[in-house]
């Protein structure tokens, strides 16, 4: 790793300074959500649970957010997405974990919860191309920091087009539309799941993670994310 360091040293995703994938002066910059949402209309929401006049049938039913997806936070995460920085992961998480661990903490001791986390899934092109699937990083860090179960209960059965390339909620619906199986053999009857993922800003994927997890008998399905855009 010392060797690695010397020929490819580390250097901020924003600013380039030499030293960490995110340096302390960008890390500043990150703008934290301090207040919760109701995942439908956007409005503060105790804990980020869904209003009960916003529940949809196979819906959200409350979200957790860490960042707002400024062009700072959107720098960082398409370059460790797209130029396949897998390591950068570590940095991000480490600077996240405890904004995390009170909001997760919170809905659990609230609610009363045993949740399983489960990484939104990459196709199986993607994933070959990429070599990783963020969610199930940022899925794994709170599992073993959170001592949380985790479990993939679904599959990206489809190859949709990516997200971030289509201008319109209407498109991106469209796209997601019959993209994730259940897994085999998979009894979720009564589960509380959080489904985990990087950026959140339609909604389009999570909202039809959580109607197939509905439809097969979860009990509540919430949303964790990094980032909302």
């Amino acid at each position: 790793m010392f060797i690695l360091d010397i020929l490819y040293p580390k250097h901020c995703f924003v600013c380039k300074k030499l030293g960490n994938y995110i340096c302390n002066n960008c890390k500043q910059k990150l703008v934290v959500v301090n207040t919760d949402i109701c995942f439908y209309c956007d409005k503060s929401s105790y804990l980020g649970l869904t209003h009960p006049g916003c529940k949809r049938k196979n819906g959200v039913d409350g979200c957790i957010f860490i960042y707002k997806y400024n062009n700072l936070l959107k720098t960082i995460i398409k370059t460790l997405k797209y130029k396949l920085v897998r390591d950068g992961f570590d940095r991000l998480m480490s600077i996240s974990l405890l904004f995390a661990r009170t909001k997760i903490v919170s809905l659990i001791k609230a609610l009363n919860l045993s949740p399983t986390l489960s990484p939104i899934p990459l196709h199986k092109y993607r994933l070959n191309q990429r070599g990783f699937n963020q969610s199930e990083i940022i899925g794994s860090y709170i599992s073993k920091h959170l001592r949380l179960d985790s479990k993939e209960f679904l599959i990206r059965s489809k190859k949709t087009k990516i997200q971030a390339m289509l201008n319109s909620k209407e498109f991106r619906y469209k796209n997601l539309r019959g993209a994730f199986k259940m897994k085999l053999n998979m009894n979720i009857i009564g589960k509380n799941i959080i489904l985990i993922d990087d950026v959140v800003t339609t909604g389009s994927t999570v909202k039809e993670a959580a109607s197939v997890l509905k439809r097969n008998k979860a009990l509540n399905v919430f949303v964790f994310a990094l980032a909302k855009g």
